[in-house]
């Protein structure tokens, strides 16, 4: 990938795309985070996600040019991330799908089914609080600056 026209070229080696696509990957999770964080736009979540599971397929492809316990310790920060956003996400496509369902039920069932759903959201606020917590521990601990240092330097 040519850094002028963004595209791999002939003569980039695996090791520079490793780097760049793993800094990209990274860079397109950061975006998400204050949105993530507030809670406010699921599609913040959603769209940070998506990232997270990129970036864990791109450090999986790409392991073969890293070793060591840095590069370890950033996949499974970064697994954990994908998996704490994960549970989140999943409560909130439930609840979407269960409130749509509750509004074609008949009368009777709708007391079940808000009980439901009201379970549904707690267990969304406990995924959230320990959504948060990750993302207070990879702050607490430097990931991105630890994770571009650690991309950068890929092994021959």
């Amino acid at each position: 990938m040519s850094k002028k026209d963004g595209h791999f070229g002939p003569k980039t080696t695996f090791r520079d795309a490793a780097a760049r696509v793993l800094a990209e990957r990274l860079d397109a999770l950061m975006v998400h985070e204050a949105g993530t964080r507030a809670g406010t736009d699921p599609e913040a979540l959603h769209d940070m996600r998506v990232a997270s599971r990129r970036l864990r397929a791109a450090v999986e492809a790409f392991a073969v040019c890293y070793r060591g316990k840095a590069f370890a310790r950033v996949a499974t920060q970064t697994k954990e991330l994908t998996d704490a956003l994960g549970g989140v996400r999943d409560s909130d496509v439930l609840l979407a799908r269960m409130e749509a369902y509750a509004a074609t039920v008949p009368p009777d069932e709708r007391p079940a089914i808000a009980g439901f759903i009201h379970r549904i959201h707690d267990e969304r606020e406990t995924r959230r609080t320990t959504m948060l917590h990750a993302l207070d521990d990879l702050a607490a601990s430097e990931y991105a600056k630890r994770f571009y240092a650690v991309a950068a330097h890929p092994h021959a």
